[in-house]
Parts: C-alpha cells; sequence; structure tokens
C-alpha cells in the first residue's frame, strides 16, 4: 500500500492483515478391511518436505506446512505403499483433509487344521511353512485343537508340512497373493505303527498266562509281549 505523507499532517493507513505463509494437511489411514492402522508413516513432499506418523486412531495432523502444492505418499511395513493421485494443495491458514485412505497388506495369511487319524486331541504336531526352495519360513506346534496360522507370508509358492512322532507325515502346496487370507486343509495324520493280535494255547493246560510271543520283522524290528491267561497277546 502506498502512503503519501503531508506537510504538518498525519497519514493513517488503518488495520492491515498479514496472511500466513503455512497451512496444515490431516487424514486418517485404514487397513483394507477398515480397521484403523496406528503408526504409518505419511511422507508430504514438495518444494520442501514433511513427514507425519498416525496415532492410534490410524489419524494424523501436520501444522506448519507451507503453502503450494504437495505429493502424499503413505506407508507402513507389510503394507502395500500408497501415493495419492492427486496433488494436494495447501493454502494460507487452512486445513486440508486427505480424507481416509486404506492400505492393502503386501503380505498373505494362511491357516488351517491338523489332526491324527486315530484321536481327537491334535496337541503336539509340528507345522512347518518352507518355500519353493524346500527352505523352512516358519513354524508352529498345535494345541489340543490342532489350529495354526502363519501370517505375515510374502507372495509366492509354499508348502505346509504337518508331522508328529510316529506318525506319517502330509502336506499340501498353495500359491499366495498380497493382501490375501488362505485356508489350507491337511489330509490326518495316520501312525506308521500297526497291531498284530493273536491267541495261543498249551495242550493240556488251562491257564495260558505268560507265554512268550516274539515277532520279528523284515527290517531288524523285534517285538516281545506275553499272553494274558486266556492265552490272548496284542
Amino acid at each position: 500500500q502506498k502512503v503519501s505523507i503531508e506537510s504538518n499532517k498525519t497519514a493513517t493507513i488503518g488495520t492491515q492483515m498479514l496472511s500466513s505463509m503455512y497451512g496444515s494437511v490431516s487424514g486418517t489411514v485404514q487397513a483394507s478391511s477398515g480397521s484403523p492402522l496406528p503408526g504409518v508413516l505419511v511422507l508430504i513432499k514438495g518444494t520442501s518436505e514433511y513427514t507425519a506418523t498416525t496415532d492410534e486412531n490410524g489419524a494424523f495432523t501436520k501444522d506448519g506446512i507451507g503453502i503450494g502444492s504437495y505429493e502424499v505418499t503413505i506407508s507402513k511395513d507389510g503394507y502395500g505403499t500408497l501415493k495419492l493421485a492427486t496433488a494436494v494443495i495447501v493454502e494460507s491458514s487452512k486445513a486440508t483433509s486427505i480424507g481416509t485412505q486404506k492400505l492393502t497388506p503386501a503380505t498373505a495369511v494362511i491357516s488351517g487344521a491338523a489332526a491324527y487319524a486315530d484321536k481327537t486331541d491334535s496337541t503336539g504336531i509340528a507345522i512347518t511353512l518352507v518355500d519353493s526352495a524346500e527352505q523352512p519360513v516358519d513354524s508352529f506346534t498345535t494345541t489340543s485343537d490342532g489350529q495354526y496360522t502363519f501370517s505375515n507370508v510374502l507372495p509366492g509358492t509354499y508348502k505346509v508340512k504337518a508331522g508328529a512322532t510316529g506318525y506319517s507325515a502330509v502336506e499340501k502346496s498353495i500359491t499366495v497373493a498380497a493382501g490375501q487370507g488362505y485356508t489350507v486343509a491337511l489330509d490326518s495324520l495316520t501312525s506308521i505303527y500297526g497291531k498284530i493280535t493273536g491267541t495261543v494255547k498249551l495242550q493240556g493246560a488251562t491257564d495260558y498266562s505268560a507265554i512268550q510271543v516274539t515277532a520279528t520283522g523284515t527290517e531288524t524290528y523285534t517285538y516281545h509281549v506275553q499272553t494274558t491267561a486266556n492265552g490272548a497277546y496284542a
């Protein structure tokens, strides 16, 4: 504003309003399921660069951002990076919102259950996730319900293997994509052991107990058992 000063007079310029050089950016970040995502990094990049981190509700506010146009990139470990398609314009003394943005998980989840064929308690089954090179990625030991879950699995092809002492191992192959959940139905584990039963009697005797019965296998396995009073063995 130009001001003319005259001799012996007072010039009044009135009240002048100063515009701030800064504004703010805020928003909310959720998972694709709609749940809030805390700890998300928000990068606001223009002639200057600013960062913010979402709180427990997935919300953030960044003050003191210079007026201008900015690219906004949102990222979090385990999720795909999101770059907003439209530039964010920051204006003097104004709050600019990017609304609610959603991140898609960069990993998958594999879950399922394992069981024994001959009993209902599934405790102690070792579940191993191996990659295409047969290298272990993760492992889990079941409790009584036999349930297992592998989280944060990178996209690719895997095998889920299940085994327990005295039982034949089972496995299933699966190919997973980011952001998906998969259920792998494993076959029941069957015992590697069988049973031999029979009866032995001694001619003229009435008590057939303590008769020694020996079974010898083709692979040097040898088992011994004694009969009961009626001559039965197992």
